[in-house]
């Protein structure tokens, strides 16, 4: 489950990804899933394709990122 401080890593069925802070890759989720797909997700279904990142900014990886 994300937390606020961790990052998180979100992976679209499309193959897309976002990696960043939990407000910063929901946030881009919920906009690529509207602008891509034209469909909007809630907070929960994105909280439950979230996974914690490795390589963060903590660990010299990208901020908030969006493919």
């Amino acid at each position: 489950m994300p937390d606020a401080c961790g990052e998180v890593m979100i992976r679209c069925a499309c193959g897309g990804e976002v990696t960043g802070t939990w407000p910063a890759a929901l946030a881009a989720t919920q906009d690529h899933g509207r602008s891509i797909h034209d469909l909007v997700a809630t907070e929960e279904q994105i909280r439950a394709m979230a996974t914690p990142a490795e390589g963060g900014p903590a660990e010299g990886g990208p901020a908030a990122t969006s493919s």
